[in-house]
């Protein structure tokens, strides 16, 4: 792979680290985990399809005056919960940035999608473990 591609999923690696680092210490459920686990997988999957396939049902959304209406409220609502939680969205558009990053480089040395997808995954997955693991040694030293 290029070296660009190392950096970026580099940096990708090192977001999910500070996520995991942040994480350790919340005591969370098994359900919180898959949570967090399954929206790591949703966010790979969808940075990993095509954006003609995701087209369609958006744009079939906002055709109705209904789909309209909800789609107004819930923006008002998220600004509103970005406002609220600013150092938390903060994390979280380091994470989509990040993510956006890899997938453009992945994107750019013409890797397929699937391939892609488990790239990211892996190295989205390493960086929660190594930060979770870090975490854990540092407390336990």
């Amino acid at each position: 792979m290029n070296k660009v591609t190392w950096l970026s999923l580099f940096l990708l690696m090192l977001t999910y680290l500070a996520l995991g680092w942040t994480l350790f210490p919340a005591e969370m459920t098994p359900y919180a985990w898959g949570g967090i686990l399954g929206s790591i997988v949703v966010l790979c999957f969808l940075f990993t399809t095509p954006i003609n396939q995701l087209q369609r049902p958006i744009v079939k959304w906002f055709k109705t005056d209904l789909g309209t209406f909800i789609s107004v409220l819930f923006a008002s609502f998220m600004i509103v919960v970005i406002a609220t939680y600013l150092d938390t969205f903060a994390k979280v558009l380091l994470i989509l940035s990040a993510t956006t990053l890899s997938r453009i480089e992945l994107q750019t040395l013409g890797i397929r999608s699937w391939s892609a997808f488990f790239i990211l995954l892996i190295t989205c997955f390493s960086g929660l473990a190594l930060g979770l693991g870090f975490h854990y040694l540092i407390i336990a030293i």
